[in-house]
């Protein structure tokens, strides 16, 4: 929070920049949709037809907490106060990984925690930003107005688990009803045409963030499509667990419920088909990534970006 709040004004649909959608989306995230403040994605689509086209948002959410005041240190003159807040957990200074910052330090230095070399490698090469002093806010709020208590806050405002469903649905002062990358999949689904396969897939279960009214979330796992293991498709299975499926999924029924169900369940199977296939017939990924949960996750997502012309999608 700041005695200097203030509402940035978001650029124009054209020349947006990485750097641009930044600044907005911290901006709008706790006052409004993501999708109606920071610019109209509408206009952004309709100028989006060239051939070959291809957007994809990839979104890392870390659910677990982060010390950040040891992730990002001040150093210099700044650091006598930093050591006199933290006391026993502060960094040694020598210890830090010293980064400058191309604008809006004000004169000050700042230096990353001694283990982020590869985040300080990236920041030198102008390869990531960090963004600091942003979080969920119903509207822009003082200090004193907090302390006065007549600010309008978020719910449950030191809940972790409640932040980050509002990180999540950039509507902090509403009930759950959507995630703004469901609102944004809702806008931009078109540009797939008749893509049969969802432009909004997981790598982690359910969330909230992809919760959209008309784009459903595709779960999958680090290893491909999660499928049903006992499943066989196609007639010339003989196996009465999947002919007694299929049986299922072709009837009809008077049932909103059942019919709802039969229709997610045939989707759900529609896609597993698609999917595998596709991915059984891309090329091997030639980039290394780490043997962790993560870097198993952005493998899968690199060979999902790397068959999107055979599943007709240009925007995830």
């Amino acid at each position: 929070m700041s005695d200097r709040s203030r509402i940035v004004t978001p650029p124009p649909a054209t020349g947006l920049t990485r750097r641009s959608f930044l600044r907005s989306a911290c901006t709008a995230v706790g006052m409004t949709s993501l999708a109606s403040t920071v610019f109209d994605l509408r206009r952004i689509a309709a100028a989006a037809t060239l051939p070959g086209d291809y957007k994809a948002l990839v979104c890392v959410f870390q659910y677990g907490g982060n010390d950040s005041n040891n992730l990002l240190v001040p150093r210099g003159t700044d650091y006598t106060a930093y050591a006199a807040a933290r006391s026993n957990l502060a960094l040694s200074q020598a210890s830090l990984l010293p980064v400058t910052p191309l604008s809006g330090a004000g004169g000050r230095q700042w230096g990353l925690h001694p283990s982020l070399t590869g985040v300080r490698n990236l920041f030198n090469q102008q390869r990531i930003a960090l963004v600091a002093n942003v979080g969920p806010l119903v509207a822009p709020v003082t200090r004193a107005e907090y302390l006065a208590g007549t600010a309008a806050l978020p719910p449950q405002l030191f809940s972790h688990s409640d932040q980050t469903v509002h990180w999540q649905t950039s509507l902090p002062d509403q009930p759950v009803r959507t995630g703004w990358g469901g609102r944004v999949a809702d806008l931009l689904h078109t540009l797939n045409g008749t893509s049969e396969v969802s432009m909004s897939m997981s790598l982690a279960g359910n969330n909230t963030y992809q919760v959209g009214q008309a784009i459903t979330q595709y779960q999958l796992s680090p290893d491909g499509a999660i499928g049903l293991g006992w499943y066989y498709d196609g007639n010339e299975w003989n196996h009465p667990p999947s002919i007694a499926v299929r049986q299922l999924m072709a009837q009809s029924y008077g049932n909103l419920f059942q019919t709802g169900y039969r229709n997610t369940f045939q989707r759900a199977l529609d896609q597993d088909r698609l999917l595998s296939a596709a991915l059984n017939g891309a090329p091997a990924l030639t980039t290394v990534f780490p043997d962790t949960d993560l870097g198993r996750q952005l493998r899968m997502i690199a060979r999902i970006i790397s068959i999107r012309e055979t599943l007709g999608l240009r925007r995830q």
